[in-house]
Parts: C-alpha cells; structure tokens; sequence
C-alpha cells in the first residue's frame, strides 16, 4: 500500500510507469548509457528483449531497494553495474 504518489528519486511528479522510464534524469543516464534506445543490430532479437527485461528490472531494484528502502542517492554507476553483471549471466 502506498502512502504517497510522489516519485521517490526526484521527489517531483506522480510516481507513474510513464515518469519512472521517462521522466527521470536517472534513467535518461541510464538509456543513454547503456545505448537501449539505440539498434544493437549485433544483438539476436531474442537476446535484445531480454537484455532490456534485466535492464528495465535493474532500475526498477535500483529504485525500491537502494533509494527507497535504504535511502541511498540514485546511482547510474551502481545501475550500470547491476545491468552489466545480470546481462552477463544469460
């Protein structure tokens, strides 16, 4: 149950799908450091999907476990990271 619509990263906005993929300076970083926006043409179509699904979980873990669990600052490194290490696994 949520007490407040208020984004917890930026703490400006109502906490929408829309705001948390787009409207954050954080996952603009993200998109823009990790090239998701752009064509992997070398990445099977398979691959890329799931690649994306781990990437777009990673932020979502970043939000609820570091930012509003532990209270710790938004981190693209630590995203990036977390992004790196999963996609590594598949």
């Amino acid at each position: 149950m949520v007490d407040n619509c208020s984004c917890d990263i930026c703490n400006n906005g109502v906490e929408t799908e829309d705001h948390i993929v787009s409207g954050l300076e954080l996952c603009e970083s993200f998109l823009g450091a990790s090239r998701l926006a752009s064509s992997h043409s070398h990445i099977p179509r398979r691959g890329l999907t799931t690649m994306l699904l781990l990437c777009f979980w990673q932020l979502w873990k970043h939000r609820h476990d570091d930012v509003v669990s532990r209270g710790e600052q938004p981190s693209l490194r630590r995203l990036m990271t977390a992004c790196k290490t999963e996609c590594l696994r598949i």
